[in-house]
């Protein structure tokens, strides 16, 4: 289809390589076609696992989305712990997040087709031209093509991607071409976003008003009598007895020698700490805050050699600019500094990711302004990696090991059906009593908070999946290693009784006390103190701690509160020394909150901004209808029973040990 560009010449720069490669594997892995890189066990490859109104989604491509995934997850958050594995991805939810975007993908295309929005040629080459051009120039069908299967994909594939990728771009163009946003919206928004405020405040915590709620059995049993629907068993339950895999327990019996920890042991990889000076320049009111910002930058720019002129010595720089006492005399110097002695969000964190001699750009922390330069990268040696390593190990090797001990017992208690002689193996191997090992559930449905497990999907759906008693389901991850369940007992919907539930009533009861407590006392807080000068007094009164926050604005979070959507709001509609007048929850906390300075806009900048404002909520909003858009086409397909799952295939292969991979 391209090969009319094959003669255009274009030089090809090895920046441009690697970004343009990664605009390919990114487009890939969102829009790739159906391929299988093989299935575990038993199952075809073509088996389906799901049907959108007659288009098939096939067990191929499904794993294939789920390896894809999978490595992600392995790349980006799981170094030196233990594998990705399905289990993993399932823990998670990610599996469902996979089929679910398969099942958008057919929907997209559906509803293109529908509504004759199928990309042209012309749109197809300009698609492509626009990926793969430099300096707006056609880089040659040769480079394009090795580009493309360096991917790891053919052309046919990769054009097949863009085909999907410029038809959602139509179909959303086309949802979403009546949205506007009206300059009241635009000058309320600007509004939002440039108002500033220095607030003080306090923080009610409904837990530790929890303890102060006493019950008897009489007013939980009142309780229950008047909220007895509330209670009702709506779902089917389950009740089973399962092998639980201690993989902790697996990992004390792992012994591992120094030189099979050598093997591990990368001394780029474990950092001791790294040597720091830094020059300091602050801000000392509001007012300095852009001439401090720009002498750093000034300093930043001297020291690195970036104006054009030689780099000037950083040491000199900072005796004489530094505004840090205790290391200007000796040249910015902070010694060396380990990464477990500085917290998340310090700006000295910047300094693990440079190397020795570089130089940061200033860095805002506050209204002080901070310049690092690293002098030294000092690695662990063995016996210092050691524990880290055997940590590490172990959590990997017990991992493998718990889950072989599990693959063998689910072998044995399926042949068998005999679960307590299983445990009891599975306690020999793992060091435990049988009673450590062999667990029963109490009756549960979806979403019930399991003892000794939790709320976890894959444990609920490998239940779920279970209808005869005795029958045994597949191994699923949860906390700490393995379980192994058999079904005991199902139960039917019904009322339940009040024995049933009595721990869920008194959770609901004196959750619900607690917080009448805690916002009860919030306002007579808040009444008490009519004007913000005065409310600081009163919070500390009440033996609760008072914070200040200066120029809070929208989209910002409080210290102990955190991020409230709806705070800008509140804090518009008061003026400044007002409080606002209802507290505010957030996650079980409730903030009490006045207003001791406020800035409105400058609105000599609505010009420069309105614009942005405006294509940031067409975008939200384009989004937002766009979503809703495809999740009312699917909801009505499922409705008509256009849209099937096979679950019992999903089932297989997740229940099939051998696709677990690193």
């Amino acid at each position: 289809m391209l090969r009319f560009l094959h003669q255009r010449k274009n030089s090809q720069k090895l920046i441009w390589i690697f970004v343009s490669t990664i605009v390919v594997i990114g487009m890939v892995a969102f829009y790739a076609p159906t391929r299988s890189t093989g299935i575990a066990g038993n199952i075809d490859e073509k088996t389906l696992v799901a049907k959108v109104s007659g288009d098939d989604i096939t067990a191929g491509e499904y794993t294939r989305g789920l390896d894809m995934m999978m490595q992600a997850y392995q790349n980006m958050f799981s170094r030196g712990g233990g594998p990705v594995t399905y289990a993993s991805l399932k823990a998670m939810g990610l599996d469902k997040t996979v089929l679910e975007g398969l099942i958008r993908k057919r929907i997209v295309t559906m509803e293109v087709a529908r509504l004759g929005l199928e990309p042209t040629q012309d749109e197809m080459r300009a698609k492509i031209k626009e990926q793969f051009s430099q300096d707006g120039k056609w880089i040659g069908f040769d480079k394009y093509k090795k580009l493309i299967e360096r991917s790891g994909q053919t052309i046919t594939d990769y054009e097949d991607s863009v085909k999907a990728l410029i038809a959602e771009e139509k179909l959303r163009s086309f949802v979403t071409s009546s949205i506007k946003v009206s300059p009241q919206e635009l000058q309320e928004e600007f509004n939002k976003e440039n108002t500033s405020f220095n607030v003080v405040y306090g923080i009610l915590d409904t837990e530790k008003f929890r303890d102060k709620v006493t019950t008897t059995d009489d007013e939980l049993k009142a309780y229950f009598d008047s909220h007895k629907s509330e209670f009702k068993f709506e779902k089917q339950q389950r009740k089973v007895d399962y092998v639980f895999v201690s993989q902790d327990n697996v990992a004390k019996n792992l012994q591992l020698s120094d030189d099979e920890l050598k093997k591990d042991f990368d001394p780029n990889k474990h950092l001791a700490g790294v040597r720091v000076s830094q020059i300091l320049i602050k801000a000392l009111t509001p007012k300095d805050e852009e001439l401090a910002e720009q002498k750093a930058n000034e300093l930043a720019a001297r020291a690195r050699g970036t104006t054009g002129a030689k780099a000037e010595d950083f040491e000199a720089l900072a005796r004489g600019n530094s505004q840090d006492t205790a290391t200007k005399d000796k040249g910015g110097d902070l010694g060396l500094i380990s990464k477990d002695a500085t917290k998340a969000g310090s700006y000295l964190q910047r300094a693990f990711s440079m190397q020795p001699g570089d130089i940061s750009e200033p860095i805002r922390d506050g209204s002080n302004f901070y310049i690092l330069k690293v002098t030294e990268r000092k690695n662990k040696t063995f016996e210092e990696a050691k524990e880290a390593l055997l940590a590490s190990a172990r959590n990997r090797l017990s991992y493998k090991k718990a889950s072989e001990v599990a693959d063998e017992a689910l072998k044995k208690l399926k042949e068998t059906k005999d679960i307590k002689a299983v445990a009891a193996e599975v306690a020999q191997k793992t060091a435990m009593k049988t009673e450590e090992v062999l667990r029963q559930t109490p009756f549960f449905s979806e979403g019930d908070d399991v003892p000794e497990i939790g709320t976890n999907p894959s444990f609920e759906e490998s239940v779920t999946a279970l209808k005869k008693v005795g029958e045994v389901g597949v191994k699923v991850g949860i906390r700490g290693g393995f379980a192994l369940p058999q079904l005991v007992s199902v139960r039917e919907p019904q009322d339940a009784a009040f024995e049933d539930v009595k721990s869920k009533v008194e959770k609901r009861y004196k959750q619900e006390k607690a917080k009448d407590l805690t916002v009860q006392k919030a306002k007579e807080l808040l009444a008490s103190a009519a004007k913000a000068d005065s409310l600081k007094a009163a919070i500390e009164k009440e033996d609760l701690k008072s914070y200040t926050k200066d120029d809070f604005k929208e989209g910002l979070s409080l210290d102990e509160f955190g991020f409230s959507k709806d705070l800008t709001a509140k804090l518009l509609a008061v003026k400044e020394g007002e409080v606002i007048k209802d507290p505010l929850e957030n996650n079980g906390k409730y903030l009490v909150l006045g207003v001791t300075k406020r800035t409105d806009p400058d609105m000599t900048k609505y010009n420069d901004q309105s614009k942005l404002i405006e294509e940031r909520l067409l975008e939200e909003r384009r989004s937002l209808t766009f979503n809703s858009y495809i999740e009312s086409v699917k909801k009505k397909m499922k409705t008509d029973k256009q849209i099937v799952v096979y679950k019992e295939i999903i089932a297989q292969i997740f229940g099939d040990e051998g696709k677990e991979k690193k």
